[in-house]
């Protein structure tokens, strides 16, 4: 609040100067002093001297009025609310292709004959349905709140809680994929050993564990300091606060951390295909190049998006905004994500056959003579 300081003239008993803070000022104060202003006595001549003073002070009010009403704004006061047709079609746009290139893995993934899975091919699966799950939510979250109205806070903690939470999972999972390549190449024939279904499943189980309690702690220290992220305000109406969340930070950290193991990984395993070739390999490179299958380039790509995702957020965070950038970025990278494995061709072509035995016509369909390609293992 103010604290500004006016000092009101008294001409009649000489220099004797009254100081009058903003801060003594409350509720009908403000009517009491323009109604002592106002009066038959400060219309006489002997208070003519004090008329500029009452312009002065006037202005101070009306400045006094317009603190207590940012003050409120800030405090949680919703503000009206408007759509945005912009974040509406861009959402459900995102929105309908994830999900239909996530039908599309999941169709091929489904072909696939057992014998022929890995950990890898699973785990990759796992992630790009967390993803497209975390988009479906924070999608139709935004969509609500750019038609309809503005949502309950409780609603937006839950987002940020399972933002935080997938982003956790997916960057920990693409870590420990880069750990199931390198022991790939040097024990391929143990890695080969594992139960491709129940191992991924207890990766998934290890890392739903390992990082709750993290998510946990952040989204409380984030509800207890009051901090409004910029997706939050969106969603509820409330003022965003203008700081950086502690939350962003931990993602760019971890994230940041992934890249340097990946990147260390990546490294080793070409200094050993170059010094070592085992019978196993040269078999298991027999269809498709050694190269491609335990290439960490790809998942590499994809921690340095989010990293860089990230420190796009933490750029915005600290700015006043009305369009929800970290959240559109957020999905567009999951979507993004989703598409880059769906565009395989073997995956592509598998649907396309899929849809052409069923006899569902396109206009994008190719010929019925086409059959789906060689499996291959996603890089």
């Amino acid at each position: 609040m103010l604290a500004t300081t006016f000092y009101l003239q008294q001409p009649a008993s000489g220099n004797i100067n009254e100081r009058v803070t903003l801060d003594d000022i409350e509720g009908n104060d403000i009517d009491l002093v323009f109604e002592a202003f106002s009066s038959e006595k400060t219309k006489t001549k002997r208070n003519e001297d004090i008329l500029p003073n009452l312009r002065n002070f006037t202005s101070l009010l009306i400045r006094l009025q317009q603190e207590r009403q940012r003050s409120k704004r800030s405090s949680g006061e919703k503000s009206e609310f408007s759509t945005s047709f912009t974040v509406f079609i861009l959402e459900l746009i995102m929105v309908l292709m994830s999900n239909l290139c996530t039908h599309m893995i999941i169709i091929y993934k489904n072909s696939v004959p057992h014998v022929k899975l890995n950990i890898i091919i699973v785990i990759s699966h796992y992630i790009v349905e967390l993803g497209n799950l975390l988009l479906i939510v924070q999608g139709g979250f935004m969509i609500y709140s750019s038609l309809i109205s503005h949502m309950p806070m409780i609603l937006a903690f839950f987002l940020s809680f399972l933002v935080d939470y997938v982003a956790f999972l997916c960057v920990g999972l693409c870590v420990e994929m880069a750990i199931l390549k390198v022991l790939a190449v040097v024990k391929f024939g143990r890695f080969l050993g594992f139960d491709p279904v129940s191992t991924s499943r207890w990766f998934l189980i290890f890392n739903l564990i390992l990082y709750l309690l993290p998510v946990i702690i952040l989204q409380y220290q984030q509800i207890t300091s009051g901090y409004v992220s910029p997706m939050s305000s969106y969603l509820t109406g409330v003022k965003a606060s203008l700081a950086i969340n502690s939350s962003s930070v931990v993602h760019a950290i971890h994230s940041g951390s992934a890249i340097i193991i990946m990147v260390a990984a990546n490294l080793y395993i070409n200094k050993y295909l170059a010094k070592n070739h085992s019978v196993e390999l040269t078999r298991a490179e027999k269809n498709v190049p050694s190269k491609k299958v335990f290439n960490l380039k790809a998942l590499i790509i994809s921690v340095v998006i989010v990293f860089a995702s990230v420190i796009v957020i933490i750029f915005f965070q600290n700015k006043e905004q009305t369009f929800p950038v970290g959240a559109v970025i957020t999905s567009f990278f999951l979507t993004a994500t989703n598409f880059y494995f769906a565009r395989k061709k073997y995956i592509y072509d598998h649907f396309m056959f899929n849809l052409q035995r069923n006899r569902i016509n396109l206009p994008w369909a190719i010929s019925a003579r086409v059959t789906p390609a060689p499996y291959e293992i996603p890089t």
